[in-house]
Order: C-alpha cells, then sequence, then structure tokens
C-alpha cells in the first residue's frame, strides 16, 4: 500500500498556539489491548472530526512536497474543521505499535487539517470520545 502524504506543518507563530481551535498536540497511548490515538485542541473548538474508512488506498495528496510510505493494512481519515494552527512541536506519536501502524498529517487547506491512520489488518476504530477538561478539548479514539 502506498499513499503520498504531506510531511510539512504549517509554520506560525508561538501566541496562536493559544487561539480557540488550535491543534496541540497529536499522540498516541496503549493500555492492555486497547491502543488510542488522542487530539487535543484550545477550547473552544466545537468539533469531534469525521472519521471515515478508506477503502480506496490510491489517492495522491497535492501540493506534493514530500512522499512517505504509509504504514498498515486498514486506513482511516480524520478530518477536523475549522482548524487553522498547528502546533507542530507538540506531535507525540510513537509508531509503530501493535495496532496503530502509522499517523500522519494528510491534508491542511481551508481551514480544515486531516489526518490518516494506518492500522494492522483487521484493526479499527471503536470509540470516537470528546472530553473538555481545564480548556482543552481532547478527541480519543479507541482502536481494537
Amino acid at each position: 500500500m502506498f499513499f503520498v502524504v504531506q510531511n510539512s506543518f504549517c509554520q506560525v507563530p508561538t501566541h496562536s498556539c493559544n487561539q480557540p481551535g488550535a491543534l496541540l498536540s497529536v499522540k498516541n497511548s496503549y493500555r492492555s489491548h486497547l491502543e488510542y490515538i488522542v487530539f487535543t485542541f484550545v477550547d473552544p473548538y466545537n468539533y469531534k472530526g469525521e472519521v471515515h474508512k478508506i477503502n480506496d488506498a490510491s489517492f495522491i495528496q497535492m501540493p506534493l512536497n514530500h512522499s512517505n510510505k504509509m504504514n498498515g493494512k486498514e486506513f482511516y481519515k480524520i478530518i477536523f474543521p475549522n482548524t487553522t494552527v498547528i502546533c507542530d512541536t507538540k506531535n507525540y506519536t510513537v509508531v509503530p505499535q501493535k495496532l496503530v501502524r502509522d499517523v500522519k498529517l494528510f491534508e491542511q487547506k481551508g481551514g480544515s487539517i486531516s489526518y490518516i491512520i494506518g492500522l494492522t489488518k483487521g484493526a479499527k476504530i471503536t470509540s470516537h470520545t470528546v472530553t473538555n477538561y481545564h480548556g482543552f478539548q481532547i478527541i480519543k479514539l479507541r482502536i481494537e
């Protein structure tokens, strides 16, 4: 499976990371047989993100800056609207794990950002939750 993924983040002034809707971090974690991908935004951010399973893996990211192989056998895309700031110093994904093989920024345009998530064969996203915690909106995807 081969994806072409944009591997550069927007360059923004540090103070922009305090604005509502700024994406502060993307990280993954695990507990027992469960794995999680967690997106943290500055509140208020009133969107949960849209998760879609990708069946056709032949798409290409434009503009083409970098070509990276996307690891995994099952792929999902999550889209966050009304997000223009990504604080790229806070990307804490550690892949591959047992279920989560890859997490990459796919696209940032028109006020939206999207990520592609590569999972092992048979793994799937089983929960998509939102929690508000001390001025942050935490969006958590559970993978089993």
